[in-house]
C-alpha cells in the first residue's frame, strides 16, 4: 500500500470515529441559549450553520459568527432592515443588525444578523420552500430538482452544515476535508473499500459512496463495485437495516 493510501484510509478512519461518538449524542431539546455554549460562537472561528427544526420562520445568525465567516468569505450586510424585528430565544431577546446573503451548495439564502450570541442557523421553512428534503436517518440534505446532495454531521444532538467555500479556505473541522482533499488522489482498492465500510460502521453503498465523494473521490470510483461489497457483506445481510 502506498503512503498517499495509508493517509486516505487512517483519515476517512478518523472521520469515521468522530461521526460515530458524536451521532448519538443525549440530547432532545431544541435550540436554546443555554446549549449554545458548547457549540463555539465566538469570532475566533465559524463553526458551521445547524438546520432549525423548530418553528422559526427565518434562518439566523449571531453578529461574532457572522465576523468569523466574514474573515473567511466576502459578506456584505444589509443594513437597511436594522431594527425592523425583535427575537427572542429563552428569556433574552435579540435585535436585528441586517441581513447576509450565504451560498449553500443549492442556492443563497438569506440570513437576519442578530446581535446575540448564537450560531448561524437555517430555518426549516427555507429548506422547504426551496424543494430541499432533509433526511435525518441518512444525515444528508437533498435537492430532488438538481440532484445535489450534501452530507450533514451532528453536533449537541443537532444537525449541522459546513460550507464548501468555507472548507476549501483551509477551515479546520473536525472531519478534516483540507487534509481529505490534499490526499485523496489515488482510487482505492476493494479491500480498502472493505476495510473503510466496517470502519464507517457498514453504512448503505449511496451513503458510502456520499462520504467517498466528499473526500475526493467522484471520478474514478466505481459504484457498482461498492453496491456489490456491501450486498456480500456478512453483517449488512444479517442486518438489513445497514444496507
Amino acid at each position: 500500500m502506498s503512503t498517499d493510501e495509508i493517509l486516505v484510509t487512517e483519515l476517512l478512519s478518523r472521520r469515521s470515529e468522530h461521526n460515530k461518538s458524536h451521532r448519538n449524542h443525549p440530547c432532545n431539546e431544541c435550540l436554546k441559549v443555554s446549549n449554545l455554549s458548547s457549540v463555539g460562537n465566538g469570532k475566533e472561528s465559524f463553526y458551521g450553520i445547524g438546520i432549525d427544526t423548530g418553528a422559526s420562520y427565518h434562518s439566523v445568525a449571531g453578529y461574532d459568527q457572522y465576523f468569523a465567516l466574514s474573515k473567511l468569505k466576502n459578506l456584505d450586510m444589509d443594513t437597511s432592515t436594522a431594527g425592523c424585528v425583535n427575537a427572542t430565544f429563552g428569556k433574552r431577546s435579540a435585535s436585528l443588525m441586517g441581513s447576509i446573503n450565504i451560498f449553500i451548495l443549492f442556492r443563497t439564502f438569506t440570513f437576519l444578523l442578530l446581535h446575540a450570541d448564537i450560531p448561524s442557523l437555517l430555518s426549516l421553512y427555507d429548506i422547504d420552500r426551496h424543494g430541499i428534503i432533509f433526511n435525518n436517518i441518512r444525515d444528508i440534505i437533498t435537492q430532488p430538482s438538481t440532484g445535489l446532495q450534501m452530507l450533514v454531521y451532528r453536533k449537541i444532538g443537532h444537525a449541522w452544515i459546513h460550507l464548501k467555500g468555507v472548507l476549501e479556505a483551509n477551515l479546520h473541522t473536525p472531519y478534516e476535508f483540507s487534509e481529505l482533499h490534499i490526499y485523496a488522489a489515488k482510487s482505492l482498492s476493494e479491500s480498502q473499500l472493505r476495510r473503510l465500510h466496517r470502519r464507517f460502521g457498514h453504512p448503505s453503498a449511496p451513503r458510502l459512496v456520499i462520504l467517498l465523494q466528499r473526500a475526493g473521490y467522484v471520478d474514478d470510483m466505481d459504484p457498482e463495485t461498492i453496491k456489490r461489497l456491501t450486498r456480500y457483506c456478512q453483517i449488512c445481510q444479517k442486518h438489513g437495516k445497514f444496507c
